[in-house]
């Protein structure tokens, strides 16, 4: 039974239960109802390309994921075939064509969603660890330099601190989700939110 954030008494668990949770399933409930072509953007494999990473081997390695987890344990079959059913009127005909495109978009978003998370790993993970551990620990070091000179610390900073690090993280855990093309510049832009979200909750950790 999925859980509704609202359900949630806990601030900092239920913005990440919304971002890394509530979001990705509610994404891939509409999405394919509005565009049931969830197909992996040209864009994204150049980006992947151009970063260094091995398309044909990142392609190779989703394929044999998907197979494993959903082919051939016949989930893909079973829903496809739950979801076409057998309609005679051609008004239950037309909604059999509706769900049998949706189930086919709402697959194509998990496959999708395999291959950006094996491709982030392969060309996003170095660079993610390069910011993120400096950055944590010059924020430790901002925290200790306060302690030493007395400064007071402040409720409301270290409340907004730790919301852009929740924020940051289910941001990434929703990433391979969004019905959006990952460019480099997108990734970039993530990666700076990241670091600086990291940063500032170090500083300010009370």
């Amino acid at each position: 039974m999925a859980v509704h954030p609202a359900a949630v008494s806990n601030s900092f668990l239920r913005h990440f239960i919304f971002w890394g949770l509530f979001l990705p399933l509610l994404s891939m409930i509409l999405v394919p109802l509005v565009w049931p072509d969830q197909s992996i953007q040209k864009a994204e494999v150049a980006m992947v390309n151009d970063l260094g990473g091995d398309v044909v081997g990142l392609n190779h390695q989703t394929d044999r994921a998907f197979k494993r987890w959903f082919v051939d344990t016949k989930v893909v079959s079973a829903t496809e075939t739950f979801f076409a059913g057998k309609a005679t009127l051609k008004a239950a005909k037309e909604g059999t064509k509706v769900s049998s495109q949706w189930i086919y978009g709402v697959w194509m978003m998990v496959y999708r969603a395999i291959w950006r998370l094996k491709a982030l790993s392969t060309v996003f993970f170095v660079p993610v660890l390069c910011l993120a551990v400096p950055a944590l620990v010059d924020g430790l070091a901002v925290r200790a330099r306060k302690q030493y000179d007395w400064q007071s610390d402040n409720p409301a900073v270290f409340y907004s601190s730790t919301h852009a690090v929740t924020v940051a993280v289910g941001l990434f855990v929703c990433l391979p989700f969004l019905p959006v093309t990952l460019t480099a510049n997108l990734l970039a832009g993530l990666l700076v939110l990241f670091t600086f979200a990291i940063w500032f909750a170090a500083a300010n950790f009370q």
